[in-house]
């Protein structure tokens, strides 16, 4: 147990990680890539998936929202803009 504590504070100030963990963290991207043999194009094909789905559901969030709005304003007659 000393040996994992030692490992996983930092030697300058131990209430933060030490940098081999954080080294150990960002070499976890590219060792999955090599075990699962993923290349480039997966990852960026992966991330255009993500970024659609993405899109589409804040557009449907914007939508519903707007549309919510409007009928709610229209439900209650505020018409405070004038009309």
């Amino acid at each position: 147990m000393d040996f994992f504590l030692w490992f996983i504070t930092s030697s300058a100030n131990p209430a933060k990680s030490s940098r081999a963990v954080k080294g150990f963290v960002l070499a976890l991207a590219p060792l999955t890539m090599i075990v699962f043999g993923w290349t480039d194009a997966d990852i960026t094909q992966f991330a255009e998936s993500l970024s659609n789905i993405t899109f589409w559901v804040l557009s449907a969030i914007a939508a519903a929202q707007v549309a919510y709005g409007l009928i709610r304003k229209i439900n209650l007659a505020r018409w405070s803009a004038g009309f």
